[in-house]
């Protein structure tokens, strides 16, 4: 229902609890074409008991997710620890798509 070329990864929900910060990072159609990172996420130990949402506004024939930890500032200086239990990703088919010559 995608179809085989661009497409608008819109949103991203997820439920993760851990220690730290988790970095998220996409990369579109391969993994040399980084995007912006998104804002690190504190993380608690404690189960948050919702899902963390977010805005992504990304476009490309396919995209993939980096996940890394870097530990918090205040805490040990040395820990850091996820537990991702599920992700969701929302995407849809990019209806602005330029094709050269048609204009």
């Amino acid at each position: 229902m995608l179809a085989l070329y661009r497409k608008l990864f819109c949103y991203m929900s997820m439920h993760v609890s851990g220690v730290g910060l988790l970095n998220l990072q996409p990369y579109v159609d391969n993994i040399n074409n980084p995007w912006p990172a998104l804002a690190p996420l504190a993380l608690t130990f404690t189960d948050p008991q919702n899902d963390f949402d977010f805005g992504l506004n990304v476009t490309g024939n396919r995209m993939s997710l980096r996940f890394s930890g870097s530990p918090a500032v205040g805490g040990d200086g040395l820990s850091t620890a996820m537990f991702l239990t599920h992700l969701i990703v929302s995407a849809r088919k990019d209806m602005v798509f330029p094709v050269r010559g048609a204009f």
